[in-house]
């Protein structure tokens, strides 16, 4: 039985809210509460796998809520519903919130986005893993700048300049997509000077992939106690996009699908950030003995802390609602995909992207790559092909 609990001060509100429940009665318990205070006592009552507040209330507002969940009741997702008016208190919730809904928010594509962030976990088969990242005591908030370049998205006639706008209030973020954008792995073969040019070279996904590891790579502040290196991270996540796009473009597959293949390498070892960050000691271990035994570095998580970082890295792009496809390939860049199919689907395309990348670029100096894991009829569809992959991504610039 799954926990959601609704806070806003207007019942009719909560009566919309609680209406989008109502025929998972058997698998959902749904209660509300008109005020933080309140919520608070009932979140101390008893289980809650779901948080959504409104922002504005009497008393505790939204955003003080939020930082008490967060402290008190970190396994909780945390979900917010913000008006325009709410934008300085939107701030504040930063590093405290999972998920955001404008309003008035759709009780249908609420209810999606709950049924999906908590459904990963069941869909991978290994509900505890999940559980267990979840109840990380630090997990990344989806970045503001984000959310407003997918607002901004969603609204037809937005210029690139728009983009450049949104992305340039952000000066650490203007800087590394500059630096990502003068990349050898893009060769545009000018130098590029500002954001708007960028966004136009780029093109608008991949804009958004970099905004994401950006959050993603900022927010682990002392990755030493593992025993891992952001920077060593950051290249190992551009090369392993650059050549899972590369072989997308090879093989003709469609312009969505090169920018899913590259924005799931971008962050496909953003566990590993979560991980370092809330875990480090376990981590350390896990790295270790991967390096003792000379095994890839998953088969040796599990047994330390009972899941692994790939399945961490799903989890957070599952809560900040990418793709399923780059979730899906995420979640099984390593022991390969679950499903078999002669089609280069993208979870196998960044696997084989993964193995040909670790060959020569391991993500953690010392531990090997994960050996090929393809099922038979996907192997057989594309071995010929592997060695012509090989050679291109051996032929990749580096950044």
């Amino acid at each position: 039985m799954k926990h959601i609990l609704f806070v806003d001060d207007e019942p009719l509100v909560l009566r919309g809210l609680r209406r989008a429940f109502d025929d998972l009665a058997e698998t959902w318990s749904v209660d509300s509460a008109t005020s933080g205070d309140e919520a608070l006592q009932k979140l101390a009552a008893g289980p809650c796998d779901v948080l959504v507040t409104d922002m504005r209330m009497p008393g505790m507002n939204g955003a003080e809520l939020l930082a008490v969940v967060a402290q008190r009741h970190a396994h909780v997702v945390r979900i917010v519903l913000s008006g325009q008016a709410d934008q300085t208190l939107l701030a504040q919730c930063v590093s405290t919130a999972h998920h955001y809904f404008a309003k008035p928010c759709d009780p249908e594509q609420l209810r999606e986005t709950v049924l999906n962030l908590v459904g990963l976990g069941e869909k991978a088969d290994n509900v505890s893993a999940v559980l267990m990242a979840n109840r990380l005591p630090l997990l990344p908030s989806q970045p503001l700048v984000y959310r407003r370049l997918v607002a901004a998205i969603n609204q037809p006639g937005t210029d690139l300049d728009t983009f450049g706008r949104l992305v340039e209030a952000d000066q650490g973020l203007t800087a590394k997509v500059i630096k990502l954008s003068n990349s050898a792995y893009f060769g545009f073969g000018h130098t590029v000077n500002s954001v708007s040019e960028a966004v136009s070279l780029l093109g608008v996904e991949l804009l958004k992939a970099l905004v994401l590891s950006a959050q993603l790579f900022d927010f682990c502040h002392d990755p030493g106690r593992a025993g891992i290196s952001v920077d060593r991270l950051w290249a190992r996540a551009q090369a392993l996009g650059a050549a899972a796009r590369a072989i997308a473009r090879e093989e003709r597959l469609p312009r969505e699908v090169q920018e899913a293949a590259f924005t799931a390498g971008l962050l496909h070892n953003c566990g590993l950030l979560v991980l370092a960050t809330n875990l480090p000691g376990p981590l350390s271990t896990a790295i270790d003995l991967a390096r003792k035994i000379r095994q890839p570095l998953h088969t040796c998580e599990r047994p330390i802390y009972r899941t692994t970082y790939s399945e961490v890295s799903a989890y957070v792009l599952s809560l900040w609602e990418l793709p399923p496809a780059i979730v899906e390939a995420v979640a099984f860049h390593d022991s390969g995909p679950a499903i078999d199919s002669a089609e280069l689907s993208l979870p196998a395309l960044l696997h084989v992207a993964h193995i040909l990348v670790g060959e020569t670029q391991p993500a953690i100096d010392g531990v090997p790559t994960t050996s090929l894991k393809l099922p038979p009829d996907c192997l057989q569809a594309v071995a010929a092909r592997i060695p012509i992959w090989k050679t291109l991504i051996a032929e990749l610039p580096k950044a």
